[in-house]
């Protein structure tokens, strides 16, 4: 039969958090037989009682933690800090991972006081050592390191193709991993775009990988922000059908700055919208039987909004 639960008192404010079930859901995975839920620090049926107050930042976080011993309600207190970079559904899942493991070495110390001494067997023969005071309480943990991040997603791509005043569309996908302790991310990615056939026939589209390193940032707790520096390679390929079927392409180096922001959704996926800016060494004309066609400039912009999911 499972042990009564952990009672957890929370603020008003506290309790209507959308991340307080990730703390209680922390607990109840760390806390030994029972599980942990939201209450009144006087409540009676309680094999322990937790009150957590946060700051206005919730940087940090003072855990009082009350059990019984020997009929007496003894109470313990710790505080954690966390780090600007740490998001803030990982400080709400390592309170509650705090209080499971407090709760349960307090409950073993509890247990261990309430056992009678054994009885030496020669009590004349054996020497007696000099004990040494009880800590009051366990000792402090430490903060939990917090996991990485490998997000995978993609994106609908948009913008200016040829300086005719046309347009490509495409998509994208990639990878982005978000660096331990640091707001650091890096990240890879292809992508595909295409300008439609004109009324001469002829289509433009690209095709393109990079590579990229970049930095993070989150200035409410539902809100990202992401700046991303990326080297990439793109292919421009040209064709045109019709009585007179012809194809050429290059292929260029170059560099892209994209900026990013979108919500969360929760501690599992993202919604995002970017705007990118593309730079390659020179443009690329497109003719057709030595009449101009278009041409991509070296310096081009484009939109974008996707989705990403969390795998671990």
């Amino acid at each position: 039969m499972p042990l009564p639960p952990v009672v957890i008192e929370l603020s008003t404010a506290d309790a209507a958090s959308p991340l307080a079930p990730l703390m209680m859901r922390a607990c109840s995975d760390a806390v030994v037989d029972g599980e942990c839920q939201g209450g009144d620090s006087s409540d009676a049926t309680a094999r322990a009682v937790v009150i957590v107050a946060w700051d206005d930042e919730r940087r940090q976080a003072r855990i009082e933690i009350g059990v019984r011993r020997q009929g007496k309600s003894q109470w313990a207190s710790r505080k954690l800090l966390f780090k600007d970079s740490d998001p803030e559904a990982e400080r709400w899942r390592t309170v509650g991972l705090v209080i499971g493991t407090l709760v349960g070495q307090a409950e073993r110390d509890a247990q261990q006081e309430a056992q009678p001494p054994a009885a030496a067997a020669k009590p004349a023969k054996i020497a007696a050592r000099p004990t040494q005071p009880r800590p009051e309480g366990p000792p402090a943990p430490r903060p939990a390191r917090v996991p990485p991040r490998l997000w995978i997603g993609g994106e609908l791509v948009t913008g200016p193709a040829l300086d005719d005043g046309t347009w490509r569309i495409g998509g994208a996908v990639g990878v982005v991993y978000d660096v331990p302790e640091w707001p650091m991310l890096g990240s890879a990615s292809v992508r595909a775009l295409a300008r439609p056939a004109d009324d001469r026939g002829v289509e433009a589209r690209w095709l393109g990988a990079a590579l990229g390193l970049g930095v993070r940032h989150h200035p409410v707790e539902v809100l990202r922000t992401e700046a991303r520096g990326e080297l990439v390679v793109e292919r421009i390929d040209a064709s045109v059908n019709g009585a007179r079927r012809d194809s050429a392409g290059r292929t260029t180096p170059g560099a892209r700055l994209t900026l990013g922001a979108g919500p969360t959704l929760g501690d599992w996926g993202l919604v995002l919208v970017s705007a990118e800016f593309t730079g390659i060494p020179q443009g690329t004309a497109i003719s057709l039987e030595g009449q101009s066609i278009g041409r991509a400039p070296p310096l081009t912009w484009s939109l974008g909004v996707g989705a990403r999911l969390r795998l671990y």
